[in-house]
């Protein structure tokens, strides 16, 4: 659905941009066909960014540009139903739309018109689909022990590397409830600076003091960093060449709890209706370990192989090219799970039993990005 969605949403920009390139070049001898040649005939959506996207990380991402790219690559719990109107909040990975459950100060359930004052905790019961596959990905790759295969890289282990397609090894694993509960706590992180935790940190259950207990903790690695390196120290410097990965795990969370593989909580302190909607944002996205884990090592941030760059994800296109100055190429996901289009909405299909189109419909995404264009 995501991949149509998008052709769709951005066609309308995309028209009006190549039908000025003739306008702009005009009086000069260049050509006015902005698509390779050898690109003729092939399954690709071209599209234009004015300027290249900040952030791809789905925890600091907030402009619309940046949202049409990670929408192909992360998947939310929920999403928007494409055809209808008004617009219908459905599931994505999770297994049905959760429904609060209100719960009082003395433990017993209440009903949804409860005041607010009567409301101890609000619970959102979470099941994703089972099957899911994450996109191919060297943070995945194994050797035949076991032991991750890029886990220790250094930068004369990258020869010709550009970007994670360049690992010649790669794997790929089952997403599981634990992924959106670490993106949970990543929100937190101050190292991060997600633009929403202000506003995240007044309902989620014991979100606010998580992120203060993550912010001592950075304050003390910076103590002890700049400790060590003396007079020299240079914490931009030194945490580009050596980022920091705060230990999620050493401080209770209590708004999010693991009920299984596949079943997780996330837990408010106040009656939220818009939660919900949350849920359906790319802040809400999965977030494996195992990227952390790779992101993490110095050598690969040197060369901007970062998160910020290189989503992991489990929709229908993953990463191929990132030239954020000049191109953007996202590539078909070949582990992508089965979606069809949908057959009610505005557009839809008839349900008369005809053969109904999987997604993604386009094999590749070509993003051009249009900076400045002087005419003289």
């Amino acid at each position: 659905m995501k991949g149509e969605a998008t052709a769709k949403s951005l066609l309308i920009r995309l028209a009006l941009s190549l039908a000025l390139v003739p306008f702009l070049f005009s009086g000069c001898h260049t050509p006015n066909n902005p698509y390779r040649s050898g690109d003729a005939g092939k399954n690709i959506f071209y599209t234009t960014f004015t300027e290249p996207p900040k952030h791809l990380d789905p925890a600091k991402a907030y402009s619309s540009d940046e949202y049409d790219l990670i929408g192909q690559i992360y998947e939310p719990l929920l999403q928007y139903h494409y055809l209808k109107r008004p617009y219908e909040l459905i599931p994505l990975t999770a297994e049905k739309v959760p429904m609060p459950l209100y719960i009082g100060k003395d433990g017993g359930r209440l009903s949804p018109e409860a005041p607010q004052e009567k409301i101890w905790k609000v619970i959102y019961e979470i099941r994703i689909r089972k099957g899911i596959m994450y996109a191919p990905h060297p943070a995945f790759a194994r050797e035949s022990n076991g032991v991750p295969a890029y886990s220790k890289v250094t930068g004369k282990d990258l020869p010709g590397v550009e970007g994670v397609k360049d690992f010649p090894i790669k794997g790929s694993r089952e997403l599981k409830a634990g992924d959106y509960m670490l993106e949970v706590m990543r929100l937190a992180d101050p190292v991060i600076e997600s633009p929403i935790l202000p506003i995240l940190e007044k309902y989620i259950l014991g979100l606010s003091e998580y992120s203060a207990l993550l912010r001592k903790d950075l304050e003390e690695i910076r103590r002890e960093r700049k400790r060590a390196r003396g007079p020299a120290y240079n914490q931009t410097v030194d945490e580009r060449e050596n980022p920091i990965a705060l230990d999620y795990g050493k401080h209770r969370m209590p708004g999010i709890e693991k009920v299984d593989d596949y079943t997780f909580r996330i837990i408010l302190k106040a009656k939220y209706p818009q939660f919900v909607y949350w849920l359906a944002m790319p802040f809400f996205s999965p977030v494996p370990a195992e990227a952390l884990e790779f992101y993490s090592q110095g050598a690969l941030a040197d060369r901007n192989i970062t998160i910020d760059r290189f989503p992991v994800g489990t929709g229908p296109y993953m990463m191929d090219v990132y030239n954020p100055n000049m191109e953007i190429i996202l590539a078909r996901n070949t582990a992508f799970h089965v979606e069809p289009y949908p057959e009610d909405g505005e557009g839809g299909g008839d349900g008369g039993g005809r053969t109904r189109n999987l997604l993604p419909c386009d094999l590749r995404v070509s993003v051009v990005i249009l900076l400045h264009i002087w005419i003289s």
